[in-house]
Formats: C-alpha cells, sequence, structure tokens
C-alpha cells in the first residue's frame, strides 16, 4: 500500500477478508455511451434488472458493511441488494466514492469529447496530468479513494476485534463507479495508474479481492473481474461476460 495511514490501519489484521466490488446498474446515459460522472440519473430498467441480478449474487455472502456512493444510481442499486440480503446489512453512504467529475463532458460520448476538447483529449492516455476542463483531476479522485480506503480498513480492523466471525467469512461490498473502482484495483494490486484503462468494468458487474497482511504489507489477490448479467450485457452492451466475469 502506499498510505502510511492505511498501512498502519492493515497491520492490525490477522485474518484474510474478501470485499466484493460492485459497479452500479446501467443508467440511460450509460445505454447512450455517454459520460456521467457527478451528473445524477436514476437506474434505467436494465439497470433495474442488473441490480437484482447482484442482489441474488451476493444474497449469502454474509456481509458485514456496505459502503456506497452517494450518487442516485450507486444507491439505487445498493437498496435493491439490501432489501433482498440474507440478514440486515450496514451501510454507509459517501461522496468519497463518487465517480470522477467530468466537468464540461458531463452528457458527452467519446467522439463527442475529442472532437470539442482536443486540447484535453490525452486525459485518455495521462489521466494524471490532464484533467477535464471545468471537471476533477484524477490525483483529486485517487485522494478521495484513499481516504474512502482508510475508512473501510479502520472499519475491517474493528469489526475484527469485536465481533467472532469465523475464519475466511470477513466480507465487505463496495457499491461505486468505473472510475474509483478501476483505480482502487491498481491501488490494491499496485498497477501503475495508466493500467486502469486495461480493467473492463462495466455497469452492473461484480468483481472481488481477498486481502490479507503478510507482515510487511497489505496483499490483495483478483479473484473475480466484471462478472455481469450476461442476458442484460449481451443485449445493452454487445458483450457476453463469461461467469468469472473475463470482459
Amino acid at each position: 500500500m502506499d498510505s502510511d495511514g492505511a498501512q498502519s490501519a492493515a497491520e492490525g489484521l490477522r485474518r484474510p477478508w474478501r470485499l466484493w466490488l460492485v459497479r452500479h446498474g446501467t443508467t440511460s446515459l450509460n445505454e447512450q455511451g455517454r459520460y456521467c460522472g457527478w451528473s445524477d440519473p436514476p437506474l434505467s430498467t436494465s439497470g433495474g434488472v442488473q441490480a437484482r441480478w447482484l442482489a441474488h449474487r451476493l444474497r449469502d455472502a454474509r456481509l458485514i458493511k456496505m459502503y456506497c456512493s452517494d450518487s442516485l444510481r450507486a444507491k439505487n442499486t445498493a437498496s435493491i441488494i439490501l432489501e433482498n440480503a440474507s440478514e440486515r446489512i450496514e451501510v454507509q453512504y459517501t461522496a468519497q466514492w463518487r465517480e470522477l467529475n467530468f466537468g464540461a463532458w458531463e452528457g458527452l460520448t467519446y467522439e463527442e469529447i475529442r472532437t470539442r476538447f482536443p486540447a484535453e483529449k490525452g486525459f485518455f492516455q495521462k489521466p494524471l496530468e490532464i484533467a477535464p476542463p471545468g471537471g476533477e483531476s484524477f490525483p483529486q479522485l485517487l485522494q478521495r479513494i484513499d481516504e474512502g480506503w482508510r475508512v473501510i480498513l479502520a472499519d475491517v480492523m474493528s469489526q475484527e476485534q469485536e465481533r467472532n466471525v469465523e475464519n475466511g467469512s470477513i466480507q465487505y461490498t463496495l457499491v461505486s463507479h468505473g472510475g474509483p473502482l478501476r483505480a482502487l484495483l491498481c491501488k490494491l494490486l499496485n498497477w501503475p495508474m495508466e493500467y486502469q484503462w486495461q480493467l473492463r468494468l462495466e455497469p452492473g458487474s461484480l468483481s472481488a479481492v481477498d486481502l490479507f497482511w503478510d507482515g510487511t504489507s497489505l496483499f490483495a489477490t483478483l479473484v473475480l473481474l466484471n462478472e455481469q448479467n450476461s442476458d442484460v450485457a449481451s443485449r445493452v452492451f454487445g458483450v457476453v461476460s463469461e461467469k468469472k466475469g473475463n470482459k
């Protein structure tokens, strides 16, 4: 981990634990291929179907707590998961896990951005150096997800000390957006942030990492990536998701 605060918190962890990563269900803007950062649309009909699939997929996961972006599409997704959970789950909504604020790019397609903002299109190759006009820089996004990650680590450590949880059954979930989830995966796996574009996380997808403290650092293993409801993925986005989430 690259944060002293996060590493200090992680040193208190004695057992492995799992973090489920949920990208919110799709919205009308997602389905049109338009950038949706701090814009706040609800789930579309297909997004509701995806959220119910996620609820079924996580129903027996024995989740201790859920962390969720305070954007409406994330809260809609979380609500459906919570309503269908086999037992009560504590939830915390926070702006720390919002999508990047795309500023003047909100509601535009990639081609529209390339045409109207040629000077800033380098963001897609060098996100740490170039920011959307009137929006949020990628370093600002990284700062707030680092703060959010410290909160999760502190909670995990506290719960481990307070609860009698069987080994291997410590599970949490994070409902967020493509940008924050890709950045978090790069952070946990110690990958350069430029690799984020190589991680495909569709709306309504489920991923997971297993984490444990190996004595010197927090070690993460990617165990699931981009698993989806294949019917919705094929119909809305033209992709077919394999069971293990490849693609």
